[in-house]
Parts: C-alpha cells; sequence; structure tokens
C-alpha cells in the first residue's frame, strides 16, 4: 500500500466512530444515492459484491440475500460486521481483491475518486463479475470540485482531502479497455441541498438537454462486452 493509500485508509478510519453524524449531516445526499442504487439494482435475490462498503449500510438496504462488503478501513470493516452479520465485510484493496466467487452485481459507490489507476481498478473489477452482471458505479462530478471545495471550508460537507473525481471519458475508457460496456449514464442533484421544492427541482433538471449532465453526482452502469461466438 502506497502513501496515498495509507492516507486514505487512515482518513476513513478516523471518520469510522463519527460516520453516522457524517452521513447524517449529508443525508439528501446519501438518500439519493440509495435510492439510484436500488433503481439499479431492483430486487437483489443474488449475492451482491459492494466495494467501498463502508459501515455496511448501503450493502444491507438493497441486498435480499447475504452479500459480500469490502472496504480499504479496517475499522469500518469492523463496524459493518458488527452491524450486519449476515453480509460478509472483509478488509481489501481495490485493484488486487481476491473472492472465489462471481457477482451478478458489483456496487461502487463513491471509490473511483480515491483510485489512482483506473486499469486496475477496471481489470479487477471485471475478474469479479459474472459474464451477464452490472457494475453500478457512482462518483463526483468533477466540474462540481471548486463549489465542493467552498462547501468543505464551510463546513457542509466531510474534509476530505483525497479526493480526484476522473472525468467521464476518464471512466470509460478504462472500463471499456478491460471489456465492460456503459449500458448508461446520468447525473443527479442538479441541486444538492434538501430545501422545499428541491426533489421535485432535481427531478425535472436532469430531465433539460442542458442540464442532465450538470448533477454532482455522476452514475454509470456498465456490462461485459458480449462473448463473440467461436471465441
Amino acid at each position: 500500500m502506497d502513501g496515498r493509500e495509507q492516507s486514505i485508509k487512515a482518513q476513513f478510519d478516523s471518520l469510522a466512530d463519527s460516520y453516522g453524524d457524517v452521513k447524517e449531516q449529508n443525508l439528501y445526499y446519501y438518500e439519493t444515492l440509495l435510492s439510484v442504487i436500488r433503481k439499479h439494482t431492483k430486487e437483489a435475490d443474488s449475492p451482491l459484491l459492494e466495494i467501498g462498503c463502508g459501515a455496511g449500510g448501503i450493502l444491507a438496504a438493497v441486498s435480499n440475500v447475504p452479500g459480500v462488503g469490502i472496504d480499504l478501513s479496517e475499522k469500518m470493516v469492523s463496524m459493518a460486521s458488527k452491524r450486519y452479520p449476515e453480509h460478509n465485510f472483509q478488509c481489501q484493496k481495490l485493484g488486487s481483491i481476491r473472492i472465489d466467487q462471481r457477482f451478478k452485481t458489483v456496487l461502487l459507490p463513491d471509490v473511483l475518486e480515491y483510485i489512482d489507476d483506473l486499469d486496475s481498478a477496471f481489470s479487477n473489477i471485471r475478474s469479479l463479475m459474472d459474464d451477464e452482471g452490472r457494475l453500478i458505479l457512482t462518483t463526483p462530478n468533477p466540474g462540481w470540485l471548486d463549489i465542493l471545495s467552498l462547501a468543505t471550508r464551510l463546513g457542509l460537507k466531510m474534509r476530505d482531502e483525497y479526493s480526484k473525481p476522473p472525468p467521464k471519458q476518464d471512466v470509460v475508457r478504462a472500463a471499456k479497455r478491460h471489456g465492460l460496456r456503459l449500458e448508461s449514464f446520468s447525473t443527479e442533484l442538479v441541486f444538492p441541498k434538501k430545501l422545499f421544492g428541491s426533489g421535485w427541482l432535481n427531478d425535472f433538471l436532469v430531465k433539460l438537454p442542458g442540464a442532465r449532465h450538470l448533477g454532482v453526482m455522476m452514475v454509470f452502469v456498465f456490462q461485459p462486452e458480449p462473448i463473440q461466438p467461436g471465441l
């Protein structure tokens, strides 16, 4: 594990005890994140793999059967294991995850912004997916970086020194190099704070041609490239 990865691990270890407060402060965002994931997983009756599972809340909320959660933070994994013992939580690093199982659904919520080597990440993810599986990936929109930095300075967002969201085209190209094709792309939360009417406003704005890619959250759904007959 290199110095940056050690620093990211330390950041999330330090957040573990106050993670509930962090989520409460940004509840509208996390509620939207969970809604997006539910939309794409529907009723998950086969085991899910969540990479970047944190304290395990998303996996527990969307999986109807025991699933697997992976996180870099040992403290987060320990917390998740205590809260949701029906699931299997492990401390591993994306790029070198080893699991003797293939999954029809892989979740990668707000993790890619901490990954420097996209090729290693997507190669590892593809090796964990069923040939008919889906990868549901969210990451911040890099167009919001200045606003998010200001929100952090004002105490409106958790302090995060290591987030570097990649541009959409870099994500799509790296996934394609490792046999994953883009099924759908969207953004959420053009207006990311919950105020009166903000839910309706966001639903309206993301449907407008000029605003649909302006949300703070980018949502990608990937599927494996079809296997060519005879190969």
